[in-house]
């Protein structure tokens, strides 16, 4: 089916710009994009190959994006098991998470450069306070008829939250590193348009004012099919370590 549905727009999308009434600069056919696909593979695009500019994106959003998953998930259970931490990160958690990417990249490169650590810490602060409400809401889902169960069978707080309160987290928690992994993109992106000489937002955008519409494309494409690939085994590790949910 879904393959059905990916042949379908390929045609749609062939019969739309086959008669040459559309211009290029506005849609570029399929054809025209999987060329160009090729040439920046092969040749490259400013001085870097196609795969090096993902290379560089990937890596942004790995490291960046790791760092917050780990400390939002600690925090997160720190924040849970303890009411003063609760009330202190609590509102500056809520404070971070209406606040869009953009309005960072200012701020950070004054006070970073423009080299790689902006970057990366835009992508951390923008997806931390996402992992930390998930894994806040994971361990608020916990039953409390399982943990006194666990407590009158004489398991320790160890064992409680190691059998009973991760488990009842861990579903939440993947859900929520899932919408961080698409935010993380929105901002690795950003930061590149804005302040960078690689990636794949910066030959998004140096196509973009040359009216490169199908270079825009394949960057648009890369990026698409680069956060499926992504979140495909984020759903693979939710399917392997959260086997009983729906059961």
């Amino acid at each position: 089916m879904k393959l059905a549905v990916f042949l379908f727009i390929i045609m749609a999308w062939s019969f739309i710009t086959i008669g040459g009434n559309i211009s290029p600069v506005i849609l570029p056919s399929p054809a025209k994009v999987a060329h160009t696909f090729w040439n920046l593979l092969t040749v490259g695009y400013q001085n870097n190959t196609l795969g090096q500019h993902v290379l560089i994106s990937v890596m942004r959003i790995l490291v960046g994006f790791l760092a917050a998953a780990v400390t939002g998930i600690l925090l997160g259970f720190a924040m849970s098991a303890n009411r003063f931490l609760m009330n202190i990160f609590d509102p500056i958690i809520q404070l971070l998470t209406p606040i869009p990417p953009l309005i960072y990249i200012p701020l950070l490169q004054v006070w970073f450069g423009i080299g790689e650590l902006p970057k990366i810490l835009l992508i951390y602060i923008c997806t931390l306070p996402f992992v930390v409400i998930g894994s806040i809401s994971g361990v608020q889902s916990s039953k409390e008829s399982m943990i006194r169960m666990s407590q009158s069978f004489g398991a320790n707080p160890i064992q409680i939250f190691r059998y009973v309160v991760v488990p009842s987290a861990l579903p939440e928690i993947i859900t929520s590193l899932r919408l961080s992994l698409g935010r993380s993109w929105t901002c690795v992106v950003a930061a590149e348009m804005i302040a960078a000489s690689s990636g794949l937002g910066w030959i998004g955008n140096m196509a973009g004012l040359q009216l490169q519409t199908d270079v825009v494309f394949v960057a648009v494409l890369c990026i698409a099919m680069l956060g499926l690939i992504m979140d495909t085994f984020l759903r693979w590790l939710q399917r392997r370590w959260v086997y009983w949910e729906g059961k």
